[in-house]
């Protein structure tokens, strides 16, 4: 992946980026909840078979575990692998096979 700066933005470069999975860009809101506890929301970036992005405004903990409510789609268990932009968050899934076809089904009604 390759990173440019232009007039203060910094952009990615995703073309030469290597992914398993294509992200798809959606506006969804996603409710997060850790056990029994619902512990906050925020909004969606990007989804992919492997995962998301989403902004949120309450502080996410790298490496925690979280349930995540994508609104009008699925609700997958993911573990926090990298916050970015001050208070976006990339989140890899964490599910059975019975889960990751219901999120396959659910993101290719969306392409």
């Amino acid at each position: 992946m390759s990173i440019v700066k232009q007039n203060s933005l910094v952009t990615a470069d995703l073309a030469d980026e290597s992914r398993s999975t294509r992200r798809i860009r959606i506006m969804r809101g996603v409710q997060i909840t850790q056990g029994a506890t619902r512990y906050g929301s925020g909004s969606l970036i990007n989804v992919s078979h492997d995962g998301l992005a989403l902004k949120c405004f309450m502080k996410l903990i790298i490496g925690q575990r979280y349930t995540f409510a994508i609104d009008g789609l699925v609700i997958v268990d993911g573990v926090v692998v990298r916050s970015f932009s001050g208070n976006s968050y990339g989140v890899a899934f964490e599910c059975d096979a019975r889960k990751k076809k219901q999120l396959a089904d659910a993101i290719s009604q969306l392409t």
